[in-house]
């Protein structure tokens, strides 16, 4: 529990909140992604979980689509789960208002990196070709690459994934010690 003035927040409802918030997202994240199949080259895991790489910019429907959807499905899961469970904040009425407020503030807090790269992307948009090689080299983590984008690799850098990866990301090959 931690104490607010007269408030209590209790630790276990409100960290169960926040798991169901970032599950449901990514779920529905990666459920919208596919709207855009056909561009849809790449899938990368990273720290802030499971992004979609595209090579063509998909219709202006599309992304709202995808930037949306899964805010609010999130900040719905998260007010349902929290109808069910005890109250998340002692001394607060435990109305409907209260619990549609608290899904509405961490909806916010949470998708406030999904914010500050969606106005980033609208200060410096990249499309194409560029914005695959950017993701690619700069994802830290594992890229699997669809049917779609290794075919690309193939045809546009006659690489396979493997070695279009270490080059991009500026890797020697793993050589192994003789003898």
């Amino acid at each position: 529990m931690i104490m607010i003035g007269h408030f209590v927040v209790h630790v276990l409802p409100l960290v169960s909140l926040v798991l169901v918030w970032i599950a449901v997202f990514q779920l529905l994240a990666l459920l919208v992604a596919q709207l855009s199949r056909g561009s849809l080259v790449a899938w990368s895991l990273g720290i802030f979980g499971i992004n979609a790489i595209y090579l063509h910019k998909p219709h202006a429907l599309v992304r709202l689509l995808q930037f949306i959807l899964p805010l609010l499905g999130a900040g719905v899961a998260t007010f349902w789960v929290a109808r069910m469970q005890a109250a998340l904040i002692s001394g607060l009425p435990n109305s409907k208002a209260t619990q549609i407020g608290i899904a509405v503030v961490e909806t916010l807090v949470l998708s406030l990196p999904r914010w500050l790269g969606a106005l980033a992307e609208l200060r410096y948009p990249l499309w194409g070709e560029a914005r695959f090689l950017d993701r690619v080299a700069r994802g830290q983590g594992n890229i699997t690459f669809t049917a779609v984008g290794r075919a690309y690799i193939r045809q546009r850098f006659a690489a396979t994934p493997a070695e279009f990866l270490r080059i991009v990301r500026h890797k020697s090959p793993r050589t192994l010690a003789s003898g």
